[in-house]
């Protein structure tokens, strides 16, 4: 522990040295080496970013202009890609500091015996789901106060209103209150890739696997439902079985990839197909894991080259139709 926590002051200290001398390049326009994203949120005017590489936790600040702004990289078995940030704490994987408003004032807190998955701040608070299906929610002072065990994989958890929302692999939908209690739950029986939370509906990329003249078939579903886990559409979208789906407005993003390119395609919350784009110039291995809104309504997309051997950042403009933007290999430029 007490190497650890050498090791991160160390870290912080050399950012903080360099910071200034960073190129005020925006991500999207630049090949980010020796780095990773497989997941990202904004929290307030900073996105965080997050990776998981052997033992090593990549985690990234990058501002609302799309600057970037520092990395750190922890190590611990029990890291995950996980990031999000309360009113008091900044969480990346299972290592807890103060809330983040520069790196001068970047204090580690605590580190906590749990590799997570899925992180849902709830103002001071948070509930976090771990590598072993259980869901834990933390007060302020870091104390658990409940726990909930789940059987199969957790694929995302969701607040709506004063419910929990966990979904769980091949299982459905389980609803809890706030303080942990088993409200209800409806049986989905699928196995899940990617979840998207709307205001009054949810969407879920679905993976099915079948035979076909003695060969194996892979369909890739878009499926909606409703807060009650009843299911009012579905429409097969492709066959990647590592397409995401982001917010984009108040329609959908579908993203896979191919030979050398990244495919996107915009869907209406009805499942109609809006506009479509080809980023090109993109090897096999690449692959966008995360999407983010900023300010301005843009999104945001991060992912990787290869196998986490560099990061790659994509933006999506709000304001011009997807099929007129021109998407540009990130050595290009825009």
């Amino acid at each position: 522990m007490l190497k650890q926590k050498l090791f991160i002051i160390l870290f912080v200290a050399c950012m903080i040295l360099y910071a200034d001398e960073k190129a005020k390049i925006p991500v999207w326009e630049m090949q980010i080496k020796d780095f990773c994203v497989d997941y990202a949120l904004m929290s307030g005017d900073i996105i965080l970013t997050g990776c998981k590489y052997g033992n090593l936790g990549k985690y990234g600040f990058i501002d609302k202009n799309g600057f970037d702004i520092e990395h750190i990289t922890l190590i611990d078995r029990d890291l995950s890609d996980a990031v999000a940030q309360t009113r008091s704490h900044l969480i990346l994987g299972n290592h807890i500091f103060n809330k983040f408003e520069n790196l001068k004032n970047l204090k580690f807190v605590k580190e906590l015996p749990y590799e997570f998955k899925y992180i849902l701040a709830i103002n001071y608070d948070f509930i976090a789901t771990d590598n072993k299906n259980v869901v834990r929610y933390f007060d302020r002072n870091l104390n658990i106060k409940y726990e909930i065990y789940q059987t199969s994989e957790i694929k995302s958890i969701v607040k709506k209103d004063e419910t929990l929302m966990v979904l769980v692999e091949n299982e459905g939908l389980y609803k809890y209150d706030l303080k942990g209690n088993f409200i209800d739950k409806k049986e989905i029986n699928a196995e899940f890739i990617d979840f998207l939370a709307f205001d009054k509906a949810f969407f879920t990329l679905e993976r099915e696997q079948f035979y076909k003249d003695f060969q194996s078939v892979v369909k890739i579903k878009l499926n909606k439902y409703d807060y009650n886990g009843s299911k009012i559409f579905e429409k097969i979208v492709g066959d990647d079985d590592k397409a995401k789906i982001v917010k984009f407005g108040d329609n959908l993003l579908f993203i896979t990839n191919d030979e050398n390119a990244i495919n996107l395609v915009e869907f209406n919350q009805n499942g109609d197909e809006i506009d479509k784009n080809i980023a090109y110039g993109y090897e096999k291995e690449s692959r966008i894991n995360s999407g983010v809104m900023l300010p301005n309504g843009d999104i945001l997309l991060g992912g990787n080259i290869g196998y986490k051997r560099d990061a790659i950042f994509i933006k999506i403009s709000s304001k011009t139709p997807l099929g007129k933007q021109e998407i540009c290999k990130f050595n290009k430029g825009l």
